[in-house]
């Protein structure tokens, strides 16, 4: 499995960081899709599309958001 990172706001720490979650296979999904002549096919497309799960934060592990509230900017300005 590969890693996709973004930018994300980790609720924990109060910050930006730079989320990370993890993508399928596809080379081991196209092997077992060629092995079982097309029958893995559903399987991977179903993982493809939901199966990255969340962004984490790479320094606490929680689950981050796109995006911030207004309460979470003013914090961060506080902070700085």
């Amino acid at each position: 499995m590969g890693m996709k990172k973004a930018r994300q706001f980790c609720p924990e720490e109060k910050r930006m960081v730079l989320g990370e979650k993890q993508t399928p296979n596809h080379i081991l999904h196209l092997l077992i899709s060629i092995v079982t002549a097309g029958a893995w096919l559903p399987i991977w497309l179903l993982v493809a599309m939901f199966g990255g799960g969340r962004y984490r934060c790479p320094s606490c592990g929680a689950v981050t958001r796109g995006y911030t509230t207004r309460k979470d900017r003013r914090e961060m300005e506080k902070a700085a």
